[in-house]
């Protein structure tokens, strides 16, 4: 049952797109309440509120019975809600990882812009690649551009510094795909979004060759990385193309 507001001399109404102050109650029944309230700039005016309006109209007064840490957290949660879409990177700010100039320009003046399309990346070594392939892939994430699991293809002597570097700079808990698990009839581990597998393992198991992939949905990521000039497995080109996929090839 709607209960009207109560009304008394010095509540704030906003009136006519404006703040006012009432002076006096004239009268208050069921049916509404007059009023003479005071306008900015000292205009008095006379004005009837029905219990409908005065509810939209009525402004909150500080009666000092409110929760102050009820109210911080309000701000907080409005504050975080604006700044966070604004923020450049949502994911990086609370890491360790300082990119390089060039690092960020890759990743968020090109790469996220442009989500529809598939990247070479390659560069000199040292020059960040896995960083940058890293910052691509939680950034994305966290923006909605990269649905699904991610596998990350490597040589096998880099799986173990992927797991570790996803973990240390970008908070990412990948698991390695063994020859174990590759031999799995089933699907990989629902809880865990992103995996790891060397290119000799994701070439040469039955998994990737033919029955898990065609099994993927689409929108799944793959992100190969390989030595520039490396030789690499003819079958590797026709995974690697399925239409069923998307994928970042990462020249290291």
């Amino acid at each position: 049952m709607f209960s009207p507001p109560t009304l008394g001399p010095g509540a704030k109404v906003w009136l006519d797109g404006k703040l006012a102050t009432v002076i006096a109650v004239e009268s208050s029944d069921a049916t509404g309440t007059w009023c003479v309230v005071e306008l900015p700039g000292g205009e008095f005016r006379r004005t009837p509120f029905t219990p409908e309006q005065l509810a939209r109209a009525l402004a909150p007064a500080n009666d000092g019975k409110g929760d102050p840490q009820r109210a911080l957290a309000a701000l907080w949660g409005k504050w975080m809600a604006w700044a966070v879409p604004r923020i450049r990177s949502a994911v990086l700010a609370t890491r360790p990882l300082r990119p390089y100039a060039h690092q960020d320009a890759a990743v968020f003046s090109v790469m996220l812009k442009q989500p529809r399309l598939r990247f070479l990346l390659a560069d000199e070594p040292g020059t960040g690649k896995t960083i940058m392939t890293g910052m691509y892939l939680v950034e994305g994430r966290r923006r909605g551009l990269i649905p699904g699991k991610t596998v990350i293809v490597v040589p096998a002597h880099l799986v173990s510094k992927w797991v570790r570097d996803l973990r240390r700079l970008f908070g990412v808990e990948a698991k390695r795909i063994t020859t174990e698990i590759g031999r799995e009839l089933e699907d990989l581990r629902p809880d865990v979004d992103v995996w790891v597998v060397s290119l000799d393992l994701f070439t040469t198991t039955a998994m990737f060759a033919g029955r898990w992939p065609a099994a993927m949905p689409r929108g799944h990521w793959w992100c190969s990385t390989r030595h520039t000039g490396s030789r690499r497995p003819r079958n590797t080109w026709t995974l690697l193309a399925r239409p069923l996929t998307r994928r970042i090839i990462c020249s290291c």
